[in-house]
């Protein structure tokens, strides 16, 4: 029930709360909060321009997403994919769409990009870099995954891989031959596979039709730069190049571990092997009636196709 006493409290209640209020606001006291100064970016330009001069400082990438341009080109799709993971003692990268656990303890990867780099040379060249592309994977590393985190992926050892690719998507092998330019990478592609990568061996190999370029078909300066070889096979085989790390001063290892991949050593064409060279400075191919350059055409059942990553 209201009565005059408590009537009067709670108007003399609201006075005092606001007569504290204003001291409050006029005095230092009241200018007091937590929040950090105002950048200089941020404050009104000493120009006659009223308007804020905003100044944005740019994004420094990572070191993963520079060797991710550095494999697949500056502004690569690989760069907005969710899962992106560094592997094999950082000469491994992957990017996916999506990934999920599979049977086996395995990782299934839904649109995977990796890249493998090589050793840095004092030489003058760049490194170099073997990437491939797939519709779909499955990985095995050196432990069962059990727990499907990025966290849990990085830093393992990839000891088996299954790749398959479709018609929106096709296995795509790239070397780069230690150079910047794309016309001069060494390409092979393959319909649907599978593809198989099989550590204890450095082998990566499939039964599937395979197609092979070396010097991919790209328009330099508005002029279409040709292969310099198209091959078409069924069936492959390609031996990767190993090097052990550098042992550690005053230790002598008994047998190498975790040899990392450095290159192409060599590629075998299982059969129905077709190619079509053009040789260097214009050379005719295979006579020797320099009057007429042309290309040759080679066809036969099984071929070897030797790699020097020097």
């Amino acid at each position: 029930m209201w009565t005059p006493k408590r009537i009067i409290l709670l108007a003399g209640g609201f006075a005092a709360f606001t007569l504290v209020y204003i001291l409050y606001t006029l005095t230092a006291l009241g200018r007091i909060n937590t929040l950090p100064p105002l950048p200089d970016q941020y404050k009104p330009s000493e120009s006659n321009d009223s308007s804020p001069v905003v100044r944005f400082r740019p994004i420094t990438p990572t070191l993963l997403e520079r060797k991710l341009e550095m494999a697949f080109g500056p502004g690569c799709e690989e760069l907005t994919w969710p899962v992106r993971l560094e592997l094999n003692a950082k000469s491994m990268v992957i990017a996916a769409w999506k990934f999920e656990l599979a049977d086996k303890g395995r990782v299934k990867l839904e649109l995977m990009s990796l890249a493998l780099f090589g050793k840095k040379k004092n030489d003058g060249r760049d490194i170099e870099i073997n990437t491939l592309k797939c519709q779909q994977a499955y990985i095995t590393f050196d432990r069962p995954i059990t727990v499907l985190t990025p966290s849990e992926l990085n830093g393992r050892k990839v000891v088996e891989a299954e790749l398959f690719g479709d018609s929106r998507r096709r296995i795509l092998i790239t070397n780069n031959r230690r150079t910047v330019a794309r016309e001069d990478d060494l390409v092979v592609r393959i319909n649907t596979g599978p593809l198989y990568y099989i550590e204890k061996t450095q082998i990566i190999k499939t039964s599937d039709y395979v197609h092979l370029t070396d010097g991919d078909l790209v328009y330099k300066e508005g002029r279409r730069v040709s292969p310099k070889a198209v091959i078409d096979a069924k069936g492959m085989e390609m031996e990767l190049a190993t090097a052990a790390p550098p042992p550690r001063p005053g230790f002598v290892p008994h047998k190498p571990k975790n040899e990392s991949i450095t290159g192409v050593k060599r590629i075998i064409l299982k059969e129905a092997v077709n190619m079509d060279l053009i040789v260097a400075n214009g050379a005719p191919f295979p006579s020797n009636n320099k009057a007429e350059p042309r290309a040759g055409s080679v066809s036969g059942g099984k071929a070897a196709v030797a790699y020097a990553s020097s």
